[in-house]
């Protein structure tokens, strides 16, 4: 027993003696095999994973006629005057960047030939560039790709073990990819390298160390980072109901060139300082109209978008400044939506159903009719009136006129005892509180603010036909004045003028103004000349006529 424990007691000694000799050859078997796997040609295969943006820190646009001009984080709306006619909507946006790029281009570094390369936002046909950097930040090698084609290129072998910048940038065009200069031609360096780029150019870049390995393959996991910032223009009328025909806008200030820093992808306005336009469609016809992506390249912080011209529907407008003070981040991409919202409305107005065009509001009957104001039909028939008096002296359907025909002439100021441009309601005036009689001026702005047309036949047909006056600023607010026709009067040059006849009912509309010095004047469309227009008249006499009124708000 004694013998057997000295025996074990010597092995254990003699093995304690050779652990240091063990050791130092498994030492050296693991750097033999880890010196077989980091030395030797290391070839590098190429990933594009996609495009992102940067996620914009905040968005810095103030509006110059915006009373709220602190800046916000996500979304910025502001509603301002565009002019007399519409209010500009404005919605700012920063579009967020697909983080998940990101994590796939960790996935593409790390794992492989697991990895698999994509192309997602970034187009077929792209080119784009890879160039190498040694650890101490010198030129290596460089190599041009085609974004779905890198197997046709120059193979890239480095050496393994080595730690190595790889840069990559494109203008994301299938047809160009600006060449690397160098500070100094003879020692060409990361800090050294230089592009120059149009100032309209999408320039991306991306950027990282890693270390390779030999003996195996190497991937480069590429998320193109946009450096510049881009701006979409959307243009939305869709609430006027008009198409947009034309539009045209620009940004400033913009370079039209710019030097990109390789060593970080940061880019410096050159060249000439001036605008940037938005290229919109060559043919438009649409309610929303959208602008090819904007690249903006400028040093300054604060600029103006200029609509130099637009035109929707029958209106047109040139030289609009909405902003003067834009604050757009580099690298970040932003949604401009302009929504035209017209201030022609259908409201109701000191208790009556009414439509405003142009600042002027309407009642949407005539007066004395009730009913759908735009189905044809005996409801909407207004009552007739003769020039200055406060009764009717026929209703909308009626065959005859009644006892309240007057067979004298009304004075001139009945309906209006001020002027034309500051006008003052009477008390014979028949509209209701809050309206009058509208003046020529206001029946001549009325018609200049809509579009005329002419629903039905247009023949005896008493309740079928109508002058239509449609907004040009709101597709939706219209006026239907009925083809009523008027009572005419009998007599002589002198009074008593007497009733006659109810004529042109079915193919004539006319309203009366409140103007009746040296004459009247009144609105009228009729089938041989549909267009509404005003007509004046000297003859006092026809102040006994029997015509629709239709009120207009004090």
């Amino acid at each position: 027993m004694k013998n057997t424990n000295k025996n074990r007691f010597r092995s254990g000694i003699q093995l304690y003696a050779l652990l240091p000799l063990i050791l130092f050859i498994f030492s050296n078997c693991a750097k033999d095999t880890n010196t077989a796997i980091s030395k030797g040609t290391a070839p590098i295969k190429v990933n594009i994973v996609g495009t992102e943006f940067n996620t914009a820190a905040g968005i810095g646009l103030k509006a110059s006629n915006s009373k709220n001009t602190a800046a916000i984080s996500s979304n910025r709306t502001s509603q301002i005057p565009f002019n007399k006619d519409f209010d500009l909507v404005t919605e700012v946006s920063a579009v967020d960047p697909a983080t998940e790029l990101i994590l796939k281009a960790k996935a593409a570094t790390t794992n492989g030939a697991k990895a698999v390369a994509e192309t997602k936002d970034l187009s077929p046909n792209v080119k784009y560039k890879l160039a190498v950097y040694d650890q101490s930040g010198n030129y290596v090698t460089e190599r041009d790709y085609v974004s779905g084609q890198e197997s046709n290129a120059q193979a890239l072998n480095l050496d393994g073990g080595n730690t190595y910048t790889f840069v990559a940038y494109s203008i994301n065009s299938a047809s160009a990819i600006p060449a690397i200069t160098f500070a100094d031609p003879n020692n060409k360096t990361l800090v050294g390298s230089h592009l120059a780029i149009n100032g309209s150019d999408d320039f991306m870049y991306f950027k990282m160390n890693m270390q390779v390995s030999g003996n195996t393959d190497n991937y480069v996991g590429i998320v193109l980072k946009h450096q510049l910032c881009q701006v979409t223009t959307i243009v939305d009328a869709s609430q006027t109901g008009y198409n947009i025909t034309a539009v045209s806008a620009m940004y400033a200030p913009h370079n039209s060139s710019a030097t990109i820093n390789l060593s970080d992808g940061s880019a410096s306005g050159t060249g000439t300082a001036g605008s940037v336009n938005v290229a919109f469609p060559t043919a438009i016809d649409a309610l929303m109209v959208t602008g090819t992506p904007t690249i903006i390249n400028a040093n300054s912080t604060a600029g103006t978008l200029t609509v130099g011209a637009i035109t929707v529907g029958p209106l047109s407008a040139t030289n609009l400044v909405p902003f003067t003070d834009l604050v757009f981040e580099p690298g970040v991409k932003y949604d401009v939506k302009f929504s035209l919202i017209p201030k022609d409305i259908y409201l109701v107005h000191a208790g009556y159903s009414a439509g405003r065009i142009n600042g002027q509001i309407w009642l949407r009957h005539n007066l004395g009719a009730s009913g759908d104001p735009d189905v044809l039909a005996s409801s909407i028939a207004g009552n007739y009136y003769q020039f200055g008096r406060k009764n009717h002296v026929a209703t909308g359907t009626g065959t005859a006129t009644n006892s309240n025909w007057n067979t004298s002439m009304a004075a001139a100021s009945a309906w209006n005892s001020g002027s034309e441009a500051a006008p003052v309601k009477t008390t014979n005036d028949p509209c209701p509180t809050g309206y009058r009689v509208p003046t020529e001026a206001e029946l001549r702005t009325l018609i200049s603010n809509t579009v005329s047309s002419q629903s039905g036949p247009w023949s005896t047909s008493r309740y079928a036909s109508a002058l239509i006056l449609t907004s040009k600023r709101n597709k939706s607010v219209k006026l239907t004045i009925p083809a009523q026709g008027y009572w005419n009067y009998k007599g002589l040059t002198n009074p008593p003028f007497d009733p006659d006849v109810l004529l042109n009912s079915g193919n004539m509309a006319i309203i009366w103004s409140s103007n009746g010095s040296g004459g009247v004047t009144y609105l009228r469309s009729r089938t041989s000349n549909p267009t509404a227009h005003i007509v004046e008249t000297t003859d006092n006499r026809n102040k006994e006529w029997g015509f629709n009124v239709r009120c207009i708000a004090e």
